[in-house]
């Protein structure tokens, strides 16, 4: 039993259920080859004692050659029978385990197909996560790019109101530089004027002075004299 055993434990992972079973008639045919050659040595040696004591107590040797062989053949049976029963638990055991391996790598084949599933799901979410993520950074970036569109417009806006105030303000300092030049160039005109008119009326009233104290004729040929001169 220890060597079918032993034989089992060997070849368990490597060989087939006919392959053990072949290997375990094998060695079943060698233990019954072994019986059989001590059961013939054996028989022999009761043959020869049989014949040395053959004169003596025929009868006794016979019956104790019988009890011999009746021994051998009840522990050639038995042993025999002991190693069917231990083949056939070996054999049952070795289907047991192929079994076994069987059902676990269909369970390993399983697992794996769920792994593979779970992994092929996880890529594809992945890949909505980073389209996904990537049509929020657009977003993103196109609502900061607006903000800073609208922020640079109004700076913009800001800046030109700036200038034009600045411009309107240089325009009407201009501007009242010119009305206060021809303000000061009118009243300077008007002054000019005032003198004319001041030297025209001093004129007149010197003419008229003189032409109360001038006769007719002298006033006649000045006033055509200024007629001249005008």
């Amino acid at each position: 039993m220890d060597r079918n055993q032993e034989s089992l434990d060997q070849n368990d992972h490597s060989i087939s259920d006919e392959q053990y079973a072949s290997n375990q008639d094998y060695e079943l045919q060698e233990q019954v080859s072994e019986y059989s050659n001590d059961d013939k040595n054996e028989d022999e040696g009761c043959q020869r004692n049989f014949d040395d004591f053959l004169g003596n107590n025929n009868q006794n040797q016979q019956q104790q050659i019988n009890r011999i062989q009746n021994k051998r053949f009840e522990e050639y049976f038995s042993s025999y029978n002991q190693t069917s029963s231990d083949l056939d638990e070996n054999i049952q055991k070795h289907s047991l385990k192929c079994q076994e391996k069987e059902n676990m790598s269909q369970a390993q084949e399983q697992l794996l197909k769920l792994q593979l599933e779970e992994l092929n799901q996880n890529e594809n979410e992945n890949d909505q996560l980073i389209e996904f993520d990537e049509e929020e950074q657009l977003k993103e970036f196109n609502q900061n790019f607006m903000n800073l569109y609208k922020q640079s417009l109004e700076s913009y806006k800001l800046k030109l109101q700036k200038e034009k105030v600045q411009i309107k303000e240089i325009q009407l300092k201009e501007t009242q530089q010119i009305i206060q030049q021809q303000k000061e160039t009118l009243i300077q005109q008007e002054k000019e004027l005032n003198l004319k008119l001041q030297k025209i009326n001093d004129v007149k009233q010197q003419q008229k002075q003189k032409m109360q104290c001038t006769p007719q004729i002298e006033i006649d040929q000045l006033f055509k004299l200024m007629q001249r001169k005008v």
